[in-house]
């Protein structure tokens, strides 16, 4: 397979999962979800990962003039490390703009992969999408959604949502 046909594939699978019209079988449903598990997962470990090392970084830096008398050597290169750490520090503040717009942009799509298989899977049990709302009832509405659609058997044929 070349570049071109692997970005088509990607291209198709995204559409799928992003798509909100026709049905989805249970197997499907449980795929998409499992995906996005997995992607939440790995996007809360890294940001653990991330807050960590930094939290490890900074503390160590501020440590370090508090060993007791620095010689002039010392005290030089200490000044040089927070100034190359205050010129980060103003970076990172730009950087911290991006980073909260990837992560609600990430938010966004994922909230709505998870929204759009559930009405499709609600198109397959012969449901309107609509009844999503159910989920504002707190954990028995998420709860009852999770069970019928993951579970219960769908529409065999055609419905009013398509055919498979």
């Amino acid at each position: 397979m070349n570049d071109a046909s692997h970005r088509s594939i990607i291209r198709q699978w995204l559409r799928y999962i992003l798509s909100s019209k026709g049905r989805a079988s249970r197997k499907d449903y449980w795929v998409v979800i499992g995906f996005f598990v997995a992607l939440w997962i790995a996007f809360f470990v890294s940001v653990l990962i991330n807050y960590e090392s930094r939290s490890q970084r900074n503390a160590a830096f501020d440590a370090y003039p508090e060993m007791g008398y620095l010689s002039l050597e010392e005290e030089q290169t200490h000044l040089q490390k927070r100034q190359v750490q205050m010129s980060h520090a103003a970076k990172k503040e730009k950087m911290g703009v991006s980073t909260v717009l990837s992560v609600l942009a990430f938010i966004a799509v994922s909230l709505w992969g998870v929204i759009a298989i559930h009405i499709r899977r609600l198109h397959d049990l012969n449901q309107t999408g609509w009844l999503l709302i159910a989920c504002v009832i707190p954990y028995v509405g998420v709860l009852a959604l999770v069970v019928w659609c993951g579970f219960f058997e769908g529409t065999n044929g055609r419905n009013r949502y398509g055919g498979f």
